[in-house]
């Protein structure tokens, strides 16, 4: 049989190992500090508070032995969407200890599974240099400008991180030889006259560009993308370029969480994580 954890208790917290654990996120070195069977009571004390019934008899009798414990919910029933976000930031931390690993910066954050597209030459290429923004935009970040994303979702704040959901990334819809004259007719027609013109990429695509309507783009990811919460979208008009100005994304993010609208952004710079770092957006506001 297991040990079970020993704490020291406070008359406040003397039937917790973490009193706060549902209410704070954990810091990494605090979490590191426990040892293996702790954590694997604390990750369970979280879903103790919500009610659930452990298969594990041991640790069925250890939460019956609580005082504010309640279980109602058998295991196989118990929906893990109920946990809040600090909550679940808090169960992955937890989880990682008690399997005697350590918590070090990002190893919670969820997979950007966007981020092969963006090492990919063909999508890269896609919209370089088509959008240029303000002048000391391009200036800075070069052939970095240009992942399109449409924003018309919901935007969850996820603790060390916002979560946008329903996105497409796109670029320019790419053709396998030069487009013909109604191809391009099309285009203008259906763009409203906004037409600028086509291009051949260095793998040989073609792209027929005109406004930024996505009816001619080539959707390449559908899904979640992530925001550092120091993230920085650079906003203003095209035609006025250097009138340009650089927004912290918390300082925007209650007009997007609505969800009732859509931007249209460009992602010019990641982290080591494939989370943004930087947006620009034409017409925004």
């Amino acid at each position: 049989m297991e040990q079970l954890p020993t704490v020291e208790e406070t008359t406040a917290s003397a039937d917790f190992i973490i009193p706060d654990s549902s209410t704070r996120i954990l810091t990494d070195d605090e979490v590191n500090t426990l040892d293996q069977n702790t954590a694997r009571y604390a990750l369970n004390e979280i879903y103790a508070r919500r009610g659930r019934k452990f298969k594990d008899q041991e640790l069925q009798n250890y939460f019956n032995g609580k005082s504010w414990y309640v279980g109602t919910i058998e295991p196989d029933n118990f929906d893990e969407s109920s946990l809040t976000a600090i909550e679940k930031e808090n169960t992955k931390k937890l989880d990682l200890r008690r399997n005697g690993k350590t918590v070090t910066a990002g190893a919670t954050l969820p997979n950007a599974g966007y981020i092969k597209y963006f090492q990919d030459e063909y999508i890269k290429l896609g919209h370089q240099d088509v959008h240029t923004g303000g002048g000391h935009i391009k200036a800075m970040y070069g052939k970095n400008l240009g992942y399109g994303v449409n924003v018309y979702g919901r935007i969850y704040d996820r603790g060390d991180y916002y979560e946008f959901v329903n996105i497409n990334l796109y670029t320019p819809y790419l053709y396998d030889s030069k487009p013909t004259d109604y191809m391009v007719e099309k285009t203008s027609e259906e763009d409203h006259d906004d037409y600028h013109g086509s291009y051949q990429l260095s793998n040989g695509k073609w792209v027929i560009y005109g406004d930024s309507d996505s009816k001619h783009s080539y959707v390449f990811y559908t899904g979640s993308i992530y925001m550092r919460k120091d993230a920085v979208i650079y906003s203003g008009r095209y035609s006025e370029p250097y009138e340009y100005k650089a927004y912290k994304l918390k300082d925007i993010i209650d007009d997007l969480s609505y969800g009732y609208w859509e931007i249209s952004v460009y992602i010019l710079e990641l982290d080591e994580n494939g989370y943004i770092k930087t947006m620009a957006n034409q017409e925004w506001g």
